[in-house]
């Protein structure tokens, strides 16, 4: 019924139901599939040169030309109205199925004849050749807030500072959300609901936890509250986020689940509120989770190396360095720590060691002494896990390489990859 109520034409609508909602069918049609919100890092990516615009308008335009894909050619029409994108057409305004083989490939998901089938795979592995960027990730991510202690706020404060806190915060969502190309489902008072592109989501989950607090600082000051009693409501005006990252085909009801017991019992009741958490979701079920208070050190490291895998500038990390810091090396350090082998393994230790396992790896060779140092404080301080109440860091955990891992086989290339280079031989090598 969800599926097909948006595609009855007007007149049946009127009659069904006596109004159109939102005034026009196309409004009803407006929000982003799941598998487009995974691939728009990917779409944006070929807009980014002309030689990719000029392979994406090709794409859309043999898309174009198979008759049966009138709805699946202008699906994604309108999704520019929630994420702040340029008005669609052509290559934007696919539907997200048409960006992965698996969906096309499935007739359960993609109800084409079989040679429509055959020569839309066929299409899309040469324009995945042809791009230079890979294929896709199918993950996206869906991002919960909400605010802690309000009840505890509102009695200490009063109703008036927590009203003017929440109107504040509401009115800066959608203008962050927009700026990471997402969508906002809800925002009202101290709770959101976003989906986003995975390589922004955690980025502007930051972003909304400061818009929190910029909000509760002017709360404060239009609320006459006497300065200590000010200083109090902003210390105590947090606000924690949940956000899982889930395969394009999983049900959306189980990915709203799982943010929501995330949220409430990772980042709120395990961590101790003012705290972001991270899961990752794939088909099966399978799972792991990272979590750490905002104003630990982890958060600002994990922005800064996603960052530096999207737009690398001066500090460039291949992905087998990810690989390695998140596989043998962070299983041994993980299987260390559980013997408490390292009683007296403190932080400038563990840098140290960092440091001398990574020298002269293949993996960081375009990398130079200060700028290896840079990345391991970064992936130490990852590996910090700190409590939002009491703010105390937790022991290491090795575990948060798993996850920025997960988000570096993710992310979209930020340049066309190089071959990379044998340490001795000069030949080429897998990534």
């Amino acid at each position: 019924m969800k599926r097909l109520f948006p595609v009855l034409p007007v007149a049946v609508l009127k009659r069904a139901i006596g109004w159109v909602p939102g005034g026009s069918r196309d409004r009803l049609r407006s929000w982003p599939s799941t598998r487009y919100m995974a691939a728009l890092p990917w779409m944006q990516r070929f807009q980014a040169d002309q030689a990719g615009k000029a392979l994406a308008r090709t794409y859309a335009d043999e898309i174009g030309r198979e008759t049966e894909l009138a709805g699946y050619r202008v699906a994604e029409r309108h999704a520019y109205r929630h994420l702040g994108l340029p008005e669609q057409a052509g290559f934007m305004a696919l539907d997200g199925n048409l960006f992965f083989d698996a969906a096309l490939a499935n007739p359960g998901e993609f109800k084409v004849s079989d040679v429509t089938r055959k020569r839309l795979r066929t299409r899309l592995a040469k324009l995945i050749d042809e791009g230079g960027i890979g294929a896709p990730s199918p993950y996206y991510a869906v991002l919960l807030m909400d605010g802690d202690n309000v009840g505890a706020l509102i009695r200490s404060a009063g109703v008036d500072p927590v009203t003017a806190l929440f109107s504040g915060f509401t009115a800066r969502v959608d203008t962050r959300v927009r700026a990471a190309s997402g969508a906002t489902i809800y925002a009202g008072g101290d709770d959101v609901m976003a989906l986003l592109p995975l390589p922004d989501a955690i980025a502007c989950a930051r972003a909304l936890q400061r818009a929190y607090r910029d909000a509760a600082h002017e709360a404060a000051a239009a609320s006459g509250l006497v300065p200590t009693a000010a200083a109090a409501f902003v210390a105590a005006a947090t606000i924690s986020a949940g956000i899982v990252f889930a395969e394009a085909a999983v049900p959306l009801r189980l990915v709203l689940e799982r943010a929501r017991t995330l949220l409430k019992d990772l980042a709120k009741t395990a961590n101790g509120r003012n705290s972001l958490a991270l899961a990752i979701l794939k088909p099966g079920g399978k799972d792991r989770e990272w979590v750490s208070a905002w104003n630990g050190p982890a958060v600002g490291a994990l922005v800064r190396m996603i960052d530096g895998m999207v737009n690398p500038r001066d500090v460039r990390v291949s992905s087998g360095f990810i690989h390695a810091l998140a596989g043998p090396f962070g299983t041994m350090l993980a299987g260390l720590h559980a013997a408490d082998d390292l009683p007296d393994f403190d932080d400038d230790r563990l840098l140290d060691l960092l440091i001398e396992t990574f020298r002269g790896d293949p993996s960081t060779r375009t990398l130079s002494e200060a700028q290896l140092r840079t990345v391991m404080v970064d992936y130490r301080n990852l590996c910090r896990r700190m409590r939002g109440d009491v703010g105390e860091t937790a022991a290491f955990d090795p575990g948060a390489g798993l996850v920025l891992r997960f988000l570096a086989e993710n992310m979209p290339a930020a340049t066309k990859p190089e071959p990379e280079q044998g340490p001795e031989t000069g030949e080429a090598k897998d990534g």
